[in-house]
């Protein structure tokens, strides 16, 4: 089953804080990419964005649809 947007922040923000949300990332397709950091806000979001490279982003961000 899908995460609520709470879920998926609380999951997001324990992988950022053990230090394995790089590794995660790096094994997300650009469209799972987007579906992860279409919810996420105020630090979560930039946290994880900092972790991602200019490509992960771009691609990331081009599978996002308005809302």
């Amino acid at each position: 089953a899908a995460l609520n947007t709470t879920q998926l922040t609380g999951a997001v923000d324990s992988l950022l804080a053990v230090g394995d949300l790089d590794a995660f990332l790096d094994t997300l397709t650009a469209g799972q990419t987007g579906d992860l950091l279409a919810p996420l806000t105020g630090s979560t979001l930039s946290s994880t964005l900092g972790l991602l490279t200019t490509s992960q982003i771009t691609g990331a961000l081009g599978t996002l649809t308005p809302g």
